[in-house]
């Protein structure tokens, strides 16, 4: 099942980081992302394959939520969906993290694929360069739940 948001933000708080500029000077811009696909993913349903989502969510100083977006569910995708959808976030100053939660839709309540904490350093040290990447995603006490496939091009 999928923990309460007050446990979420104790989950990332514990996630490595990359070091950081810090908030000051960041960059503000659009920050294009293209999610993919996935790639072993766990297999959170017993009788049927896990109807995978992805939800992502901008990360300032403190951890401060920024603007959230989820994707499509792909039914049945179960350990190797495919998403092959955009989208693009305005990203303020300090917003240098992205926060990716992989969720499986069921009734009543979603379940916790598994999630990651990823550095936007890169893309801003790289303005309008793409960098296409498999970001491993993790459950909560850190045990490896496949990897989620993304492009991401900053645009200042």
């Amino acid at each position: 099942k999928r923990p309460p948001s007050h446990h979420l933000l104790l989950l990332v708080a514990a996630l490595p980081r990359s070091r950081t500029l810090g908030g000051a000077g960041m960059p503000t811009g659009q920050l294009l992302v293209t999610l993919c696909e996935g790639r072993k993913l766990k297999d959170t349903d017993w009788f049927t394959k896990s109807d995978p989502y992805c939800k992502l969510t901008l990360l300032g100083p403190g951890h401060a939520k920024g603007e959230t977006w989820r994707s499509k569910t792909h039914q049945s995708g179960g350990k190797t969906p495919r998403w092959n959808q955009v989208h693009s976030f305005s990203v303020k100053e300090g917003f240098e993290h992205l926060l990716i939660e992989c969720c499986d839709e069921d009734i009543g309540s979603d379940d916790l694929i598994g999630v990651a904490n990823m550095s936007l350093r890169g893309a801003f040290s790289s303005p309008n360069a793409t960098s296409d990447q498999w970001i491993p995603i993790s459950s909560p006490t850190g045990k490896p739940r496949g990897e989620v496939r993304m492009t991401l091009s900053f645009v200042p």
